[in-house]
């Protein structure tokens, strides 16, 4: 998707981003720099790498208890995913 320059571009930008430096959508997509500001605003820490799993048994009982609504979107997200193999563009998920 993006070669190793284009990367390591993004990566530049973001530690300037994350050292308050002004970055613009010159130097990084507008969707991109948005999510990065949202992340700030929300207080996201960028270095927090704990990252806790759940275990088998929970996603189990999580799975469990939301079967009625996955059997729902079933269909759904199986359209949605054979419509996403046919094109070159993305889906966004919000609540």
């Amino acid at each position: 998707m993006f070669d190793k320059q284009s990367r390591k571009n993004i990566q530049k930008y973001w530690q300037d981003f994350q050292s308050n430096k002004p970055v613009g959508t010159d130097n990084v997509r507008t969707d991109i720099l948005d999510s990065w500001n949202r992340s700030k605003h929300y207080n996201v820490n960028a270095f927090h790498l704990d990252k806790k799993l759940r275990s088998d048994a929970d996603v189990s009982k999580r799975r469990d208890n939301s079967l009625t609504l996955l059997n729902a979107a079933r269909d759904y997200l199986e359209n949605l995913y054979l419509n996403i193999l046919d094109c070159q563009g993305f889906v966004a998920l919000s609540l």
